[in-house]
């Protein structure tokens, strides 16, 4: 009988050691699966530019030069984001890229 109560008495202790445990590593995970979901939500921070969906450069005096990857994006280049002032560049060769080079705002 003593040896049953021993045998109960440690299986009850180790248990309550092993909820312990578990409680804790659940509590660690929690604060990992956090820390994660805040470097991941400053990794995904940047805003794509209207122009990443061209080709496009910055010139070494700071000016914007977009073309279109294909006649489509020629088109829309022109239609909606060529301005006044902006100087139109296009080679006179089938399949040759429109491209702006945008004027400086004042």
């Amino acid at each position: 009988y003593r040896a049953a109560k021993d045998k109960s008495q440690k299986t009850i202790e180790n248990l309550s050691k092993a909820m312990e445990a578990a409680q804790e590593k659940a509590e660690r995970q929690l604060q990992q699966a956090a820390q994660q979901r805040q470097t991941a939500s400053h990794a995904t921070a940047k805003k794509t530019l209207w122009f990443e969906k061209f080709r496009w450069m910055v010139t070494t005096d700071n000016y914007l030069v977009i073309a279109g990857k294909d006649a489509h994006q020629n088109e829309t280049l022109v239609k909606r984001y060529l301005r006044k002032g902006d100087a139109y560049l296009h080679a006179d060769v089938h399949g040759a890229a429109s491209c702006i080079l945008r004027a400086k705002r004042r």
